[in-house]
């Protein structure tokens, strides 16, 4: 499967709805660009050490306890997690990450009518910060964006029935890159896709 399956189910009036991270962008683009304003903030004399830390330990073992090896690594007495979840929480870059090829080549077929619709996860005002850093090809005043943890995360399917209309959704499709997308899907009963089929 391929852009051509997704554009050929669009003009059969399918829906598609997408997950937003590591589907529409890289994520690590946001988090590297938040790590290193958490080096310069909290770690100014010693920033491209810190920096480098969190970018390496994030990459051999992903972000969990990231912020709790950090202080092993760089004790200060007066910092704690909260104060790097604090400044990961309100970061953002307007339109300073970009989305994945895909994504450009996908809006370049279907063009602007597409109705733009994303559900995803996580820490609510983090995912907004997210879509103000992210440069989309498409109108973001547009899209139709669901927090799915303002009522319950995915897999939980209350964030489906938060989109507008829902009741007249064609055949939807979700996309996305995880087994809790699939999930997600497959307690919906709806299509699932797995972005990778796009790389």
């Amino acid at each position: 499967m391929s852009i051509e399956y997704l554009v050929a189910a669009n003009k059969a009036g399918r829906d598609i709805i997408f997950d937003l991270d590591n589907t529409l962008y890289a994520e690590r683009q946001f988090l590297f660009t938040a790590y290193k304003k958490i080096a310069t903030k909290l770690y100014p004399e010693c920033k491209n050490k810190v920096y480098a830390f969190l970018i390496a330990t994030f990459k051999k073992d992903g972000r969990r306890n990231l912020f709790d090896k950090l202080v092993l690594e760089f004790p200060r007495s007066n910092l704690g997690v909260e104060d790097f979840l604090g400044i990961l929480r309100s970061h953002r870059c307007n339109n300073c990450l970009s989305t994945y090829s895909w994504v450009n080549d996908f809006f370049h077929c279907v063009g602007d009518e597409f109705k733009w619709r994303i559900i995803t996860n996580g820490n609510v005002q983090q995912q907004k910060n997210k879509i103000k850093s992210i440069d989309f090809p498409a109108d973001k005043n547009r899209m139709e964006i669901i927090f799915a943890n303002e009522s319950s995360p995915k897999p939980a399917t209350a964030s489906f029935f938060c989109l507008v209309n829902v009741e007249n959704l064609c055949q939807p499709i979700y996309i996305g890159d995880s087994f809790i997308d699939r999930d997600f899907s497959d307690n919906l009963n709806i299509e699932f896709y797995d972005v990778s089929n796009l790389f």
